[in-house]
């Protein structure tokens, strides 16, 4: 089993040019939910209906000295080639991570999916503040432009981190020992599975156990950042905070995506809208506290209240169920029974090659990729420096200047939640980066805060969608063995962008006054029509055929 994202086709496709650009339909790309069949009356989220087929890793290799995934759309079985040690680590086979077919009414999926709704929302709310809370920043420690930018590269090491590690860390958190007969969670196990693997026997490995202990230990990262953040300890600290939250980002919203992917369209649109909505909220809460004279520290300990009930709700709500344990016991054990064949196939085993290997020579890869790093990186630019503009170019009122944020939020926002009810073509990066140039240049010739901020909230509406159509247009293009490592790099590239050219932004801005700003962010956004150019120019085959 893998972390899949979205969608999960295949295209034949050889050249950067000579097809057309896909359509984006997201409903398209999540399996529909229908009744469970059978007598199955229990709460659980496990999927048990064999007809539901996601690719997964069907080779792990887990020791103490490494971990890797290689996968092959050929084969729908779980299989494990392991190194020479005096214990076994085994994977399970699972048609589904989770419920890909269950009741409507399931009260428990219910709740399930409000808590993962909710831990976007909190994402959102420590990822929206930092272009409000930049001026208090530099205000508060004497910081530069440049320096200030600094926090941009906090978050593209921990995204970046993060992203490379997730399997690996999902493969140690689901080990379990088969010594234990009852069927009860074992946090413990991956820890002392480092220390004593061949005095407690063989292993095997519980997909709903990696999910649940993934999801609570990252969920400690937003309150430690709260506590960091509002310490006042310095740019050294707040760098660390910045890591630290985007590492546990990274690593939470990969089980969650899976989650959203395998259940209907609308909760995956609702997904990024509230992780929007909470980059609204958030600047305005900032806002209003700074504007009432407190400290703006305070923020970010009133926020440990809402850290503290996402744990809780994450707790509650995806600890895994007695059946879901019970199956993943079930197929570790078929597993273990079927190694002897698994070694006599150990040749065409070791013929499947790295998928690391296989993306570095495909052409599409790279071309999505070098554009997530250019739009990650101007969205960032405009976003989290255009309160900086306003106050040195149009002289804001610093009370109500971070008001600006929360408008681009929003834009954001509604934009994605109306992703899933509407067919945008496969232009529409291009296209919202056309209007998203023309905003920019308003704000350059018109000496208005209240257009600039109706620009920059514009910008957010038509930028919303560029990131979800660059994922699917992704999948469209690649095969499915490589998707996991796909989202990985284009995840990677996003923070490398949204690092990089802010803080290239804040050096410049810093020798030459921010009345640059305009003239980089034009260029940015200018550079995208030029990587649009390495798309495909027609529908991709599997996209056609399934709309006809």
């Amino acid at each position: 089993m893998s972390l899949q994202p979205i969608a999960l086709d295949l295209c034949q496709a050889s050249t950067l040019r000579g097809r057309r650009r896909s359509s984006i339909r997201p409903q398209a790309i999540l399996p529909a939910l229908g009744y469970a069949s059978g007598a199955t009356r229990d709460e659980s989220a496990l999927a048990d209906d064999v007809e539901c087929h996601i690719d997964h890793p069907t080779t792990a290799h887990t020791s103490s000295h490494s971990s890797s995934f290689t996968t092959s759309r050929h084969q729908d079985d779980l299989t494990l080639s392991s190194p020479k040690t005096t214990s076994t680590v085994t994977t399970v086979n699972c048609e589904s991570y989770f419920e890909a077919k269950c009741r409507p009414g399931d009260l428990r999926l219910k709740w399930r999916l409000a808590s993962a709704l909710f831990q976007y929302f909190l994402n959102g709310w420590g990822d929206g503040v930092t272009g409000t809370a930049l001026p208090y920043f530099r205000a508060q420690f004497h910081l530069s432009y440049m320096t200030s930018s600094l926090l941009f590269a906090g978050t593209m090491c921990g995204f970046t981190l993060g992203t490379l590690f997730v399997p690996r860390i999902i493969a140690f958190l689901g080990r379990f020992y088969f010594s234990h007969q009852n069927l009860a969670l074992q946090p413990l196990s991956p820890f002392r599975s480092i220390f004593s693997r061949s005095r407690l026997g063989p292993m095997g490995f519980s997909l709903s156990q990696a999910r649940f202990l993934a999801l609570i230990i990252t969920s400690f990262a937003s309150p430690v950042n709260f506590i960091l953040m509002g310490s006042k300890r310095g740019l050294a600290v707040m760098f660390i905070a910045y890591v630290i939250i985007s590492f546990g980002r990274a690593i939470s919203t990969a089980p969650l995506n899976l989650f959203l992917s395998e259940m209907p369209s609308k909760p995956l649109g609702y997904a990024f809208g509230l992780w929007g909505i909470g980059a609204v909220v958030s600047p305005l809460i900032f806002q209003a506290t700074a504007a009432a004279g407190l400290p703006w520290n305070h923020f970010y300990f009133g926020s440990l209240v809402l850290a503290a009930a996402n744990t809780t709700f994450l707790a509650i709500t995806f600890m895994p169920t007695a059946q879901e344990l019970e199956t993943d016991r079930k197929k570790a054990l078929a597993q273990v029974t079927s190694q002897p064949l698994d070694a006599k196939n150990d040749t065409t085993s070791k013929s499947v090659k790295n998928p690391l290997r296989l993306i570095a020579v495909m052409p599409y890869q790279w071309a999505v990729s070098v554009f997530t790093l250019f739009y990650c990186g101007t969205e960032t630019t405009i976003q989290g420096l255009v309160v900086q503009y306003l106050l040195a170019e149009r002289k804001a009122d610093p009370d109500t200047v971070g008001y600006v944020t929360s408008g681009f939020w929003l834009g954001i926002s509604i934009s994605r939640v109306g992703w899933s009810y509407f067919s945008p073509s496969a232009s529409t990066p291009c296209r919202s980066a056309c209007v998203g140039l023309a905003m920019l240049f308003l704000i350059w010739f018109i000496d208005s805060i209240i257009e600039n901020g109706a620009s920059v909230g514009l910008i957010g509406l038509f930028f919303g969608p560029i990131f979800p159509a660059l994922l699917e247009l992704a999948n469209d293009l690649l095969p499915a063995e490589v998707h996991l490592v796909s989202m990985a790099i284009i995840s990677a590239a996003g923070s490398v962008g949204s690092a990089i050219l802010p803080f290239v932004t804040g050096v410049i801005t810093t020798e030459y006054t921010m009345n640059k700003w305009p003239y980089i962010t034009v260029a940015l956004t200018s550079s995208l029509f030029v990587v649009w150019y390495l798309f495909p120019t027609h529908q991709p085959v599997v996209r056609a055929l399934r709309q006809n």
